[in-house]
This record gives structure tokens, C-alpha cells and sequence, in this order.
């Protein structure tokens, strides 16, 4: 995950508003095509300012009510 990220942040030439507004886009098409998310790291523990908390609050904002641990990973509850 860490190399995609890198490679996106390239792609933006370090913008990270860029990679977050390009980010979002895929979050929301994902959520309108009805798409699962799952995360590797828990949701519940962000550390405030990383772009990982960013992600985790705007699903939150956009209708995410809960996660639920499943094995070593994380459901996201619509």
C-alpha cells in the first residue's frame, strides 16, 4: 500500500492536496458503485493529521457508521 501511495504522490509531483482531492474521487465512485472497503489498519486509532485519518473521517462524513474487525482486517459498515 505504502509503494501506491508514493507512486501517486509522484504522479501529483508531492501535492498532497492533489492526491487527496484524486483520493476522494476514488472513495466516492467506489461508494456509488456499492463497493466493500476494507483497511488493513485500525480505523478506530488514526493518528490525528496522517492522510489515513483524513480518509477514515471523510467515509465517516459520507455515511460509514461503523468497522467491524474481521480476522487481521477492518469492514467498513454502511
Amino acid at each position: 500500500m505504502d509503494n501506491v501511495i508514493n507512486e501517486e504522490e509522484q504522479f501529483v509531483e508531492g501535492n498532497l492536496d492533489e492526491l487527496w482531492k484524486n483520493n476522494k474521487k476514488f472513495r466516492d465512485n467506489q461508494k456509488a458503485l456499492n463497493k466493500e472497503f476494507w483497511f488493513s489498519h485500525d480505523p478506530f486509532s488514526p493518528i490525528e493529521g496522517q492522510f489515513y485519518a483524513r480518509e477514515v473521517n471523510y467515509l465517516i462524513d459520507i455515511g460509514v457508521t461503523d468497522f467491524i474487525n474481521v480476522g487481521d482486517l477492518w469492514k467498513a459498515v454502511w
